[in-house]
């Protein structure tokens, strides 16, 4: 920790007085709930994107020429375990959004301890997102290399920056509405990969791509609201969730595309980000 420390303090000291005042300023601005959690510094969600992007691509190169593994029972233990997380943070967000009184939209961040407890599901759900990393490990290890494609990495690297701007400024108000909705789709999509570790159909399986690009649209719904409507949630954040999202809609929209248009698919092949079943 000393190292990482020794580092960040470097780096701020190669920074002009001028980037330095506007790093300040920014993390001034942070809310005061989210000053009391662990993973709130920017420095250290940087590192960890750093070590999962080093972990994949040093893994595939380690990998190229070693006997690819089996990972059956961790796979099964990964997925099982994210099912019930996932399932856990929705009933919870949903349940403190009925607490605190929440409309579908227009909610504010309650900075009091009466938004705590919000705050401490919403945390737990940005950290899922480094949970969530194991997926492409799983992949490397069972030498899926064709699988961990730019939208994958893409999608997981730029929703844990994201979600990490989104925790440390607002973790509640309108902030539930996205994470309840995500923490449903990967019910439903880590479910999938449980049965399918084991062999089992999944009904929805084909429902699944569709469903999160549902989400995504519901997104930008809400990003318009917040931004046409005099709503107390942050403007700023809106713009990120509107632009995030359209980004989402494309790749997934594209993927969803080419997944239709091939004649043959194998049948291993997940509906949502096109990884083999885990």
């Amino acid at each position: 920790m000393e190292i990482i420390n020794s580092l960040e303090e470097g780096i701020k000291s190669s920074l002009s007085n001028e980037w330095l005042d506007s790093y300040k300023h920014a993390m001034d601005l942070g809310n005061p709930h989210s000053k009391r959690f662990p993973l709130m510094n920017p420095f250290h969600a940087i590192l960890i994107v750093v070590g999962y992007l080093v972990i994949v691509f040093l893994g595939i190169s380690i990998m190229k020429n070693r006997k690819s593994f089996t990972l059956f029972g961790f796979s099964l233990f990964h997925n099982g375990m994210l099912v019930l997380l996932s399932g856990y943070m929705c009933f919870e967000i949903l349940g403190q959004s009925r607490l605190n009184n929440f409309s579908l939209f227009g909610n504010g961040v309650d900075p009091t301890s009466k938004g705590l407890d919000l705050a401490k599901i919403l945390w737990l759900f940005y950290f899922s997102k480094i949970i969530e990393f194991t997926d492409t490990y799983i992949m490397v290890l069972k030498k899926n290399n064709r699988q961990v494609s730019f939208l994958h990495v893409y999608h997981h690297v730029s929703t844990f920056l994201i979600w990490w701007a989104v925790i440390y400024y607002a973790p509640g108000g309108d902030t539930y509405f996205s994470a309840a909705q995500n923490c449903f789709i990967h019910v439903l999509m880590y479910s999938y990969y449980f049965l399918a570790t084991l062999k089992i159909n999944a009904p929805w399986k084909k429902y699944l791509t569709q469903a999160q690009m549902l989400q995504f649209l519901l997104n930008c719904i809400q990003a318009f609201y917040v931004l046409y409507y005099p709503t107390p949630y942050p403007k700023w954040l809106a713009v990120v969730l509107l632009v995030y999202m359209v980004t989402l809609l494309g790749l997934f929209g594209n993927f969803y595309i080419q997944s239709q248009s091939r004649s043959s698919t194998s049948p291993s092949t997940s509906p949502t980000t096109g990884k083999k079943q885990q």
